[in-house]
């Protein structure tokens, strides 16, 4: 797997409030735990296991211990979270959003307790600073640089037209702490390459889209961090074709490096479905009063008349044509052959709100067949693995920090276990369901007219 050097990532876990040096000590030299999550089914996303009767003991922002709760000792003071009947999972990531500040509250309701912003802006910048400096509460974030465009695009961007405005950009996002640079679309081979270039010798990531002119193999040859969205990987190679058989050789082609795939395979069933009563129905979910409302009306935009719509039925969930049914074998297929997976929605791509986008993503995944508990895995430590932060989160393990999920039921049987959220641990602060469900009705209470 294609990984950023520790130096970078070193820099954005410390600015993500966190106490790297914590992370080396033994457990046992440090003080007492103050909150202890009695009682609770552990789920190991490394392993597949799930133990039950376990109680997790955290102090500051890390897992002190994790054992059973009868050989666990809570210490006196400590805040007892009851686990009876809940299953602990470490916070899910989302390595593709697009954010405001009143999206954190919707991550941190749905259990996301990381993210990456994938076109970022001084605002986003100041916006984690906030986070970091506890004035805003929100999941930890890296942020990758304005997304760099060969041609105008109609949300923001910057404009590199030569290799001499390429490597300036990449010089610029180093010096304002982007963590990573965003290659987007239209943008030549030789200002592509002056990009590359230039963010090696600065030791700074290089993700995005495939731009035309670049091609498949180009990106792959070159260890592009990651690709974002199937449908690029279709664009490059098949176009609007969807033709199946083409998907040994684009597998083939991709694993021979290591480049990551970031699917965003909800985002495709949705906007290749607009013509469908299932995208109708989707107006209807719970999650929409939380959504800006010029962002509802640009996806209101997307509706089609009744006259023009496809035949399809509404029981289908993700929509059912043959462009989606592509992305979904492709999908599968990369995954099949070990290509390195990364679960990130797109949001607020339309009808994907905030934190919510997640499970739908991790539903999308499933329609697709991919494994819950492999796609769990993917979600939270293959996504530390990823961004070089294994020893940091991803998992539930001493010294690790306590980005801890409660749920209603086993992730391993269903996936939308995950949404079934009833508390969460962010770096060692607990935040009852009550506290989310406060902080949803002021994100609500803003957003409706």
């Amino acid at each position: 797997m294609k990984r950023p050097s520790r130096g970078v990532i070193a820099g954005v876990v410390l600015l993500g409030g966190s106490f790297a040096g914590l992370a080396t000590l033994d457990a046992a030299s440090r003080g007492q735990a103050q909150l202890a999550v009695r009682d609770v089914a552990v789920v190991d996303v490394v392993t597949g296991q799930i133990s039950s009767n376990q109680t997790i003991l955290i102090e500051a922002d890390r897992i002190l211990a994790i054992g059973p709760v009868d050989d666990t000792q809570i210490p006196p003071g400590a805040e007892v979270i009851a686990g009876e009947g809940l299953f602990a999972t470490p916070g899910l990531v989302d390595l593709h959003v697009h954010m405001e500040a009143d999206d954190l509250p919707l991550f941190l309701a749905n259990g996301v307790t990381t993210v990456r912003e994938m076109n970022g802006s001084p605002e986003t910048l100041a916006l984690r600073a906030e986070v970091q400096a506890g004035k805003r509460e929100g999941p930890s974030a890296y942020i990758a640089g304005p997304l760099l465009a060969g041609v105008e695009q109609q949300w923001s961007h910057r404009l590199v037209l030569t290799p001499e405005e390429g490597r300036d950009e990449v010089m610029l996002e180093q010096e304002a702490g982007y963590d990573f640079v965003k290659i987007y679309d239209g943008l030549s081979v030789e200002t592509y390459e002056a990009i590359v270039a230039t963010a090696g010798e600065l030791g700074i990531p290089v993700l995005g889209h495939i731009p035309a002119d670049v091609g498949l193999d180009r990106i792959i040859r070159d260890e592009q961090m990651s690709i974002e969205h199937v449908e690029q990987i279709a664009n490059a190679t098949v176009g609007h074709m969807a033709d199946a058989s083409a998907i040994p050789d684009i597998v083939r082609r991709i694993a021979t490096g290591e480049t990551a795939v970031t699917p965003t395979l909800a985002a495709m069933e949705i906007l290749s479905s607009r013509r469908s009563a299932w995208f109708d129905a989707l107006f209807m979910r719970p999650s929409m009063p939380y959504t800006p409302p010029g962002v509802r009306g640009w996806w209101e935009s997307l509706r089609q008349p009744a006259a023009v719509r496809e035949t399809l039925p509404d029981g289908v969930p993700g929509g059912s044509n043959d462009r989606i049914d592509f992305y979904r074998e492709l999908t599968r297929a990369l995954w099949d052959a070990g290509v390195p997976m990364l679960v990130g929605t797109d949001t607020p791509n339309p009808l994907l709100v905030p934190g919510f986008s997640m499970h739908h993503e991790l539903e999308a995944l499933v329609r697709a067949g991919l494994d819950p508990a492999r796609i769990l895995r993917a979600a939270t430590h293959e996504a530390a693995l990823h961004l070089d932060a294994e020893e940091e989160f991803g998992a539930l393990r001493p010294n690790l920090r306590a980005d801890i999920v409660l749920i209603g039921g086993n992730p391993f049987d269903r996936i939308s276990h995950l949404s079934d959220v009833r508390g969460l641990v962010l770096r060692g602060e607990w935040f009852s369901p009550a506290r989310l469900e406060d902080s949803l009705a002021e994100v609500q209470r803003r957003r409706v007219p």
